[in-house]
């Protein structure tokens, strides 16, 4: 056996084999396991509602409020971000008041949340994937066949759950109706053959750098989680039932997003406590680290209890009743799900530096940084 062959795999991790373990390994598995648990249950509703209970209120609505750290937790970032948190919800929240109003229902708000949740959550994971490719710079060919296999796993699964629908249209998504685009059968599987081919190119060309030794660990297993995910969420339990599928990629989604977050802020802050945003620099520290989440999961429930009181009982009794399906609840947690997403769209491109330094991605030898201006989104 050559030396070559007994050489160690680079594992080039974002942050540390701790987190990277995390970030990686624990949310694909505490995703698959929550879906594969609630399978387990068909017809105990109970079950699914405990889990996505848990899923909200530890994952989903944390998730959002870790996006706030990054736009008002201080004063250099509310300056920054001041209309994302002053002005954009208003035209968010009208422009869902006025869609609801407009056809009736909630019907296009829990579609428009399907189609742009997948987009977003595609985002997120070629984001992450772009942190790993600079960590671990592949060639031209391989680094474009990585974005092929981010995106066209997604694209063909969200084409399958959208076919579907129309094979039981009176099922309903978190309790909602929704409508979803018709897919001809030559689209669908032009989609999966896509896919497929892109997502075999790219293990035939992994397993040659397993031979040679260049293989980096964590970012192919960061890529053969997405391709897990995706397939599970929108096909393997997305084929039985479109909650089983969303719970998965929630899960994950969610809570790898709570742990980037965190990254910026811990990159941030790494030289220590910052007097001019004292507060967040403290908890954004390693050692502090369950305070950071601590802070966040308890701002988590003030601001979304306020969030539940407003939806069930200021607005029913005091304000106009405009919408006659859905209720407030829809206009208030739907209007904090769109607005994140937008905010992300801007809060995560890497062509800026500072962001890019915050996320721990190192120029480029030839400081090249044109081919990065794609942006890094929450997806």
């Amino acid at each position: 056996m050559t030396r070559s062959a007994l050489a160690p795999l680079p594992l080039n991790p974002i942050r540390a084999l701790w987190f990277d373990g995390w970030l990686v390994v624990g949310c694909t598995v505490l995703a698959l396991f929550a879906g594969y648990f609630a399978r387990a249950f068909p017809n105990d509703a109970d079950v699914f509602g405990a889990i996505l209970a848990a899923d909200v209120w530890l994952l989903g609505s944390h998730h959002v409020v870790a996006t706030y750290t990054r736009l008002c937790f201080d004063k250099e970032s509310f300056k920054e971000n001041k209309f994302f948190v002053l002005g954009l919800p208003w035209f968010v929240f009208l422009g869902i008041l006025a869609a609801m109003w407009y056809t009736g229902g909630r019907l296009i708000i829990s579609t428009i949340y399907l189609y742009w949740q997948w987009f977003h959550y595609t985002r997120q994971s070629y984001g992450i994937a772009r942190i790993y490719g600079r960590k671990a710079p592949l060639p031209a060919f391989d680094e474009k066949l990585t974005a092929w296999v981010i995106y066209t796993v997604p694209l063909w699964g969200i084409l399958y759950i959208s076919q579907r629908h129309h094979r039981v249209p009176h099922e309903r998504f978190l309790g909602s109706p929704y409508w979803t685009f018709t897919v001809p059968d030559w689209l669908l599987w032009g989609a999966g053959l896509l896919a497929a081919g892109c997502v075999a190119v790219w293990l035939v060309r992994a397993l040659g750098r397993y031979v040679d030794r260049t293989l980096s660990i964590l970012p192919t297993l960061y890529l053969l989680s997405h391709v897990v995910i995706f397939v599970v969420g929108y096909y393997v339990l997305g084929s039985i039932h479109i909650n089983l599928g969303w719970l998965v990629i929630n899960i994950w989604h969610n809570a790898q997003y709570i742990l980037i977050v965190w990254l910026y802020n811990n990159n941030r802050f790494k030289e220590g406590i910052d007097p001019n945003a004292y507060f967040l620099s403290y908890i954004s520290q390693v050692k502090f680290l369950w305070l950071y989440f601590g802070v966040c999961l308890g701002l988590t429930a003030v601001f979304y209890g306020i969030v539940e009181f407003f939806s069930n009982t200021v607005a029913p009794n005091y304000l106009p009743n405009l919408i006659t399906d859905g209720g407030w609840a829809v206009v208030a947690y739907q209007g904090i799900n769109f607005h994140h997403y937008i905010v992300d769209g801007y809060i995560w491109k890497v062509r800026k530096k500072r962001t890019r330094e915050r996320l721990g991605i190192k120029e480029q030898d030839d400081n090249s940084t044109s081919a990065e201006v794609a942006k890094l989104v929450d997806g």
